[in-house]
């Protein structure tokens, strides 16, 4: 049967108080009492000595009482506090259900406050839950969200908006003016924070563009912080400015042909047609500038339909070693007008891969074409085939200028052109590299470049060998 804590320690008080009170009643009523009995029976010094040792024995009894009572004491202490102990760990962060004890209040405390925990554990679950989706949708969203408490540090950032500010993974409770080093963006949170109307504004954060909405949290009165959405324009600007050069560019290449085509025509018109030495060249010049309309308008086709993933381009297995000699072969005449010998150095076998061959031939008659129009009189473009067993590499090697290195990254950029590599009626559209590029990704392969000033380029496609590709004899 379990004991009650408060009868145990009434009834422990009540027995120290009694000894104590029996001891010193004994101590100082004792010995006056055996006085008074005695009398004169017992000689006065026999009478005083047996007085001093009943207060000798009086003052033991005492003195082991308070002996017995002090363990006893820390023991109930001790017996007392245990269960509190184990109350206070079960019911703290990660404990369990608290064991049983001698105390039956004890026990009925922990009984409700079991209760209790349930039922908040209960409540909390749902809202825990919550949070913690909440928190993973907010890191996983493409935009960058920062919240700034009333004192100016962060609450919280999503991973995008760490990785455009670089910040550091935790930034909870840092100061803003320390972590963010863009004055704008900084003054823009602090506006927001002061519970200001905040109109969205885009800022140059190293080499990106980025849109910062910042607005308020709560009322102006509280000022709880503020929250910014950042958003990444950069990649859009980029293609805004290539779609803008574009069209100033195919502008530009258009109305290059047909004003000389509407001069030469106007000229006609007016009379030059009875004169016809000059009739005739006017006509040349007209049929130039409109083959020159028709190369950059089917260069424009081709250039969409290598961009275009709607457009397929259909893989077969293709003899490389034969497609070389083709593809060159419809250049023969380009490179006799100007002298230039083109050198093949290809295998003894044949080079068999499953790839485009409208795609590639695409490609290197670009390359080959490049390299003859940048090529001087009398020199050499070679083509070199290569097979390995995990890759194959055709290299269109000329003997041209080279490419300065401040223009290498451009050189595949549509309309780009190296000035002063050609004369003006060799001039091309400028979107032979760049459909070039776009017809080697297509088939899964990559262009590269290597080019040194005064010592020629070499343009080298690379392209991947699968595991079913063989080389036939």
């Amino acid at each position: 049967m379990r004991r009650s804590l408060r009868l145990r320690t009434l009834f422990l008080l009540c027995g120290m108080a009694a000894a104590a009170l029996a001891a010193a009643v004994a101590y100082s009523v004792g010995p006056v009492a055996v006085e008074a009995a005695l009398g004169d029976a017992v000689p006065p010094d026999q009478l005083r000595a047996a007085a001093e040792a009943l207060r000798g024995a009086i003052l033991v009894a005492a003195l082991a009482s308070l002996l017995l009572v002090v363990p006893v004491s820390l023991w109930i202490g001790d017996f007392a506090r245990r269960p509190i102990a184990e109350l206070r760990a079960a019911f703290g962060p990660g404990g369990g259900t608290p064991p049983g004890s001698w105390i039956s209040e004890v026990d009925a405390l922990a009984a409700a406050l079991a209760r209790l925990l349930d039922e908040h554990r209960r409540e909390l679950a749902p809202l825990i839950r919550e949070r913690d989706e909440l928190a993973y949708l907010i890191d996983s969203v493409g935009e960058g969200i920062l919240q700034v408490g009333p004192d100016g540090r962060f609450v919280r950032a999503n991973h995008t908006a760490r990785e455009m500010l670089g910040l550091p993974e935790r930034v909870a409770r840092q100061p803003v003016s320390t972590l963010v080093r863009n004055g704008e963006l900084r003054e823009l949170l602090d506006a927001a924070r002061s519970g200001g109307t905040v109109e969205p504004a885009e800022l140059s954060l190293d080499e990106r563009r980025i849109l910062v909405a910042a607005h308020p949290l709560g009322g102006a009165e509280q000022r709880p912080g503020a929250v910014a959405v950042l958003v990444d324009l950069t990649h859009l600007r980029r293609l805004e400015s290539v779609r803008r050069d574009f069209v100033a560019n195919a502008t530009h290449e258009l109305r290059t042909p047909l004003t000389a085509i509407r001069g030469f025509a106007e000229t006609l018109r007016d009379g030059a047609l009875d004169d016809r030495p000059t009739a005739l060249r006017f006509l040349t010049a007209i049929h130039r500038h409109a083959l020159r309309l028709q190369r950059l308008a089917e260069d424009l086709t081709t250039l969409a339909q290598a961009e275009s993933l709607q457009h397929s381009f259909d893989t077969v297995s293709t003899d490389l070693r034969a497609m070389v000699r083709e593809s060159a072969g419809s250049l023969e005449g380009a490179a006799h007008a100007k002298a230039i010998e083109l050198v093949f150095e290809l295998p003894a076998e044949k080079v068999v891969l499953d790839v485009s061959p409208r795609a590639l031939d695409h490609a290197l008659i670009n390359l080959i074409e490049n390299a003859i129009k940048y090529s001087p009189e009398g020199s050499t473009v070679t083509i070199r085939l290569q097979s390995r067993e995990d890759q194959v590499t055709i290299d269109v090697q000329d003997q041209g200028p080279g490419i300065a290195p401040e223009v290498k990254e451009r050189i595949f950029e549509r309309f780009f052109r190296v000035e002063g590599g050609r004369s003006p009626q060799e001039a091309g559209t400028g979107l032979g590299l760049s459909i070039a590029r776009n017809m080697v990704e297509r088939v899964g392969g990559e262009l590269s470049l290597e080019t040194e000033v005064g010592k020629g380029s070499t343009f080298r496609i690379v392209l991947p060998r699968e595991e079913d590709d063989d080389d036939d004899d």
